[in-house]
């Protein structure tokens, strides 16, 4: 009997046991609350497979998802085991019910100050120093009703109520701010360069007039920093256990050079400078090629 345990650890030792069978897929339902949630077998890939590729990447997590709202998605964090949800910011309500990854999924360039191409006082090279203009002069800016601009707007609204104009919230808002612009009845609007570039396209499909990008310069606001989203998993066992799977692929080389390609595919030109920089930063290497 002892000559036997004796070969058996031998043999394990030596790597001729039979090896240990591979441990099930740990299901996990995600909930996404922005771009898609599908599948590509190889790429090119953007922000609408990206996500499904990290979670798929492993090889050991069963996934199943579903597009629900952002409300949704943090209700069921808190009351389920293996529920994660993408593209989360982080606060301190939500690091008590749940676990965050390392390393952001996602960058978002920040809002950007919209005008006229040629207007004089603005160099696109500098940010806008928002406040500043807000109270050295009698400029109106277009926002949307009800959007939720980050809390340093939100307050120069406030602050200055005769200097923004708002336009009803709806599918087409850029595109209705686009036409304000160039007509000359505001002085510029805010809005997200993606955002704005897809309004374009919706112009043009409804108008025999192309509207040309050109006539817009899209301006960097002083003060507003990249919005980063992080995958996000309940605070339980089975979410740890997720979470300690996605943390270890994203730290993965491959997975690192597809992160920005993914951003560059989804956003537009303008924004590839920042973008770059932002990978830079947050994994260390220049991972972007020019």
């Amino acid at each position: 009997m002892i000559r036997l345990f004796v070969l058996s650890l031998v043999m394990q030792f030596m790597g001729l046991a039979e090896p240990a069978a591979r441990a099930e897929p740990i299901d996990v339902q995600v909930y996404s609350v922005c771009c898609y949630f599908e599948q590509s077998e190889s790429g090119p890939y953007d922000l609408g497979t990206i996500d499904r590729y990290i979670f798929d990447h492993s090889g050991q997590l069963k996934v199943k998802n579903d597009y629900v709202s952002r409300i949704r998605a943090w209700r069921e964090i808190g009351l389920r085991q293996n529920i994660c949800t993408t593209q989360a910011t982080q606060t301190d309500a939500r690091h008590a019910i749940s676990y965050f990854s390392r390393l952001p999924h996602s960058v978002f360039p920040p809002i950007r100050l919209i005008v006229r191409a040629g207007e004089a006082s603005f160099d696109p090279a500098d940010p806008v120093a928002l406040h500043q203009l807000l109270s050295d002069s009698d400029m109106i800016i277009g926002v949307v009703s009800q959007k939720d601009y980050g809390p340093m707007i939100s307050g120069l609204m406030a602050q200055y109520p005769k200097n923004f104009f708002s336009v009803p919230s709806q599918a087409e808002d850029y595109g209705n701010l686009i036409n304000i612009l160039l007509a000359g009845r505001i002085d510029g609007f805010l809005g997200d360069a993606q955002m704005v570039d897809a309004s374009l396209l919706v112009i043009a499909e409804k108008s025999a007039e192309r509207v040309d990008p050109g006539a817009m310069v899209r301006l960097p606001i002083s003060g507003l920093e990249a919005n980063l989203g992080y995958l996000a998993c309940a605070k339980t066992d089975i979410g740890r256990q997720i979470m300690n799977i996605l943390d270890a692929t994203m730290a993965q080389p491959e997975v690192q050079e597809k992160l920005p390609e993914a951003h560059l595919n989804w956003f537009p030109d303008s924004e590839r400078s920042f973008l770059r920089s932002q990978f830079r930063h947050w994994f260390s290497s220049d991972l972007a090629p020019e």
